[in-house]
């Protein structure tokens, strides 16, 4: 009796080609929403991904339009489908397992209007940050791991992250503060701000116990300060006479509104003695019609420079008469000094991704180095301006605006 062949082999061929143009496809959708995900959009990497997948393909269709090699590529084809059906389940099952990633990657950037409320403004000021805790996937994960400008960082505990979110909005709270006082100075405007004392934003652990962050300090030892640097003044004094059998001072802080006595003890941190201590000046700006706060998930005090700068924009609307998109990152303090912050390679990526021209970078340290050994590793035609001060950034802003006119 005559056997019949319910599919012949270069039928089954033809299928197990299709099967692996599908399993193909499947692996670049994956690809193109883990871009999605951490990039917001899709960055040159994922079109490299692209024209290699369109290569295969390519070569698969030519592989089925030949009638004889199909005679000899059964095996071929069988051990490609097997192994691409492998690597696309796997993926798929890899995307289904939650993951919390404590990670450095790119935050696409925000106008400054944003999280402040800046009456006159320009929406031509953007901020620039990252994400440091993500909600994701194993898939996700691995993605970060062969992603070289992702930093993956240590895992928290929930408490640590509670602790974080205080921290990054007291810093925020700060920069804020800060912005508003430099660039009414920058302006020559007058401004009423009160010096409520130094905030605790964060304190090496066990160096002392009684304090807690959020604490504002307004006396050392029963002796109060006027501002910042009479508070540091205060305190080197402190520092120089304290005896090594009695290292305890007492520090009056505001917690919770009530005024409360607290014990610090200096430590021996780098060589010398500390109280083990960051902490950020904290005023009550009283009247301020320019800039007041909105409610934004950002947290730090990187935003700074670019929020006095928009501010400043305000106090002179001359600044940006071209209405030129501006971006950059920064601390800055009172008197208009800009500082040193983290995530540079992440931010001049994702500002580079979003089309800005120019990008400001605290000058002469770390930050500046870095900013300019990403734009050249990624290509990038965004200028890097390093800037100082407030008022470097407000000059180059003035030149900008005269090329314009």
């Amino acid at each position: 009796m005559k056997k019949h062949k319910i599919i012949n082999k270069r039928t089954f061929i033809i299928i197990l080609g299709i099967g692996n143009a599908g399993f193909l496809g499947v692996i670049l959708w994956l690809v193109k929403s883990l871009y999605e995900e951490f990039y917001q959009l899709l960055p040159y990497g994922f079109f490299l991904w692209a024209a290699l997948f369109a290569l295969i393909w390519l070569g698969l269709i030519y592989c089925l339009l030949r009638p004889k090699a199909l005679k000899t590529k059964f095996t071929e084809q069988l051990v490609v489908f097997f192994g691409l059906g492998l690597i696309t389940g796997a993926m798929l099952v890899l995307k289904q397992i939650p993951q919390t990633l404590n990670v450095i990657v790119p935050a696409p950037p925000f106008p400054v209007s944003a999280t402040l409320d800046i009456e006159g403004g320009s929406d031509s000021y953007f901020l620039t940050g990252v994400y440091t805790k993500k909600q994701s996937s194993l898939l996700g994960k691995g993605f970060i791991l062969f992603d070289p400008y992702f930093d993956l960082l240590e895992e928290t505990t929930p408490e640590d992250d509670n602790l974080d979110q205080i921290k990054g909005q007291i810093a925020k709270e700060a920069s804020m503060e800060a912005a508003v006082l430099a660039a009414y100075q920058a302006a020559g405007m007058p401004l009423n701000a009160a010096f409520q004392g130094m905030i605790v934003y964060d304190l090496i652990k066990n160096a002392s116990p009684s304090l807690q962050v959020g604490d504002i300090i307004i006396m050392i030892n029963g002796q109060s300060f006027s501002d910042q640097k009479a508070f540091f003044a205060l305190y080197d004094s402190v520092r120089e006479n304290i005896s090594q059998d009695n290292l305890k001072v007492t520090l009056t802080v505001i917690r919770d509104n009530i005024p409360v006595t607290a014990e610090a003890i200096f430590g021996e941190y780098q060589g010398s003695f500390a109280l083990g201590l960051a902490l950020y000046p904290k005023y009550q700006i009283t009247d301020s019609t320019v800039a007041s706060p909105k409610e934004h998930s950002s947290m730090g005090p990187s935003g700074g420079l670019m929020m006095s700068l928009a501010i400043y924009d305000a106090l002179d609307s001359g600044l940006n008469g071209n209405e030129e998109r501006i971006t950059g990152t920064g601390t800055i303090d009172k008197d208009g000094n800009v500082g040193e912050i983290g995530g540079i390679k992440q931010k001049i990526l994702s500002a580079s991704l979003y089309g800005f021209r120019y990008f400001f970078v605290p000058a002469g340290g770390n930050n500046e180095k870095d900013a300019l050994a990403m734009q050249k590793e990624i290509n990038s035609s965004m200028q890097i301006v390093p800037v100082k001060t407030l008022q470097e950034a407000i000059d180059f802003m003035r030149g900008l605006n005269e090329k314009a006119n």
